[in-house]
């Protein structure tokens, strides 16, 4: 108090250490769209009744609790972007399962958080955009249709073959009893259309998201994938590895091993293959072996010249020239497949997993020499692409091929085989976050 006023008053001070300065960072309102709003929004509604009435007619155990359907933003808008469309999907309990493109994706929401946006819609007709004014920045709602899940392929396989193997991959991010409902009831559609479940043909992926193998006549492949939860319908994929016979073999069973340092001391590299068999002057660099549940034997042809080339490194014929063998690496020998029968991708992922799993304190590098026989056609990443990123991200390095083998049985030079269309990318070289990735020629 001073000088006796009654009118002023002790201040009450708050010291600095107990005030936390936050930096004000204003956000901008969304401009409003150049686009009659009105216009828009009817035919937003037009759509959102479309959604409503294909999932009345087609009941399900989960009908009454989920709504899945597909959006699409405007073609220079992108579905991640965070700011008002963060506004536009959280807000609004859209949950964003799969990204289709950058501005397009399938969304789940409950019933009741459904009959909500459509509330909100009609607020934004209503107000021709001065209210819910970011449903401008919708393109479309839509149903989603066979042709949004089937692959080329299998519309061209169903034409072709009167049963056709079939893998069907449900949505991701959904909850567990929600897929427990709907395995159950694609397994006995699965029955009443005379389909069979194929070998590994019901598997997760490391995401929780179930994947069905079946075989199925054609005439039911359109029933059974008429169904919203599923992302993919495709010809179930196959891996092989190619055994290339073209050129001569060398022998270096008699040559020299060198003894400038310690064979045990070289890093570790295991091939993920069809089995190692080397000589006896080198079979020192198997480090170890590790073999996979129901294989009892193996050619070991491929996964021997993948090895050698590990080992000795692109340089292999000069140092049989040289008659000095300088290995540069050891392998593990992870058997996975035969070398005899294509692969079936649930059953090569499962192997994968499980050696990647025994192997990984011994080393993190891994060598992957599989291709599928078809160059990718699609725009959407492969179940084995997306289970190795998932390996990458806890700490594993993947060194596969991108390329397709069979060409060099064709042509023989490089140049003409990459102008080869069929030279394109193929599975599983779209994972996007594994290390090294080499075109395959040899």
């Amino acid at each position: 108090m001073s000088d006796g006023n009654k009118n002023n008053r002790d201040h009450f001070w708050i010291p600095d250490t107990e005030v936390e300065f936050v930096k004000h960072e204003p956000t901008a309102r969304p401009k409003k769209l150049d686009i009659d709003h009105f216009q828009h929004g009817n035919q937003l509604s037009l759509q959102f009744n479309q959604i409503k009435d294909k999932h009345k007619k087609k009941k399900t155990p989960i009908s009454d609790e989920l709504m899945i359907f597909k959006v699409s933003l405007s073609e220079d808008e992108q579905i991640d972007s965070r700011g008002s469309h963060e506004t536009m999907f959280n807000s609004n309990k859209l949950k964003i399962n799969a990204i289709l493109k950058s501005n397009e994706a399938i969304v789940s929401t409950s019933t009741k958080e459904f009959d909500n946006l459509n509330s909100k819609l009609q607020k934004y007709i209503k107000a021709k955009g001065e209210s819910q004014d970011f449903f401008q920045h919708f393109k479309s709602f839509s149903t989603i249709e066979n042709s949004d899940i089937q692959t080329e392929q299998l519309v061209k396989n169903k034409k072709l073959e009167k049963n056709v193997d079939v893998q069907i991959t449900l949505l991701p991010k959904l909850d567990k009893n929600i897929y427990n409902k709907m395995v159950e009831y694609l397994l006995n559609s699965i029955e009443e259309l005379n389909g069979v479940i194929g070998e590994d043909g019901i598997y997760s992926l490391s995401d929780n998201t179930p994947v069905i193998r079946v075989i199925l006549p054609s005439s039911g492949i359109d029933k059974l994938t008429d169904q919203e939860i599923i992302l993919k319908a495709e010809p179930s994929p196959f891996f092989d590895v190619s055994e290339n016979n073209k050129g001569s073999l060398m022998d270096i069973s008699t040559l020299p091993v060198t003894e400038e340092f310690d064979i045990d001391s070289l890093p570790l590299v295991c091939i993920l293959d069809n089995g190692v068999n080397l000589p006896s002057n080198i079979d020192d660099c198997i480090a170890d072996r590790w073999i996979a549940d129901g294989i009892t034997s193996y050619s070991a042809e491929h996964g021997t010249k993948v090895a050698s080339r590990a080992i000795f490194g692109d340089d292999l014929d000069k140092q049989v020239k040289d008659q000095k063998l300088i290995p540069k690496t050891r392998v593990i020998d992870a058997i996975i497949h035969d070398g005899i029968e294509p692969l079936y991708e649930g059953t090569l992922i499962k192997r994968i997993k499980s050696a990647i799993n025994d192997i990984k304190l011994a080393t993190t590098t891994f060598c992957l020499s599989f291709n599928a026989k078809n160059s990718i056609g699609d725009l959407s990443v492969g179940n084995l692409a997306y289970e190795i990123d998932c390996l990458c991200r806890e700490g594993v390095n993947f060194v596969i091929p991108t390329g397709n083998h069979s060409l060099w049985s064709v042509y023989d030079e490089l140049e003409m085989i990459l102008d080869d269309s069929s030279s394109r990318l193929s599975a599983p070289g779209e994972s996007f976050y594994n290390g090294p990735i080499n075109l395959d020629t040899k």
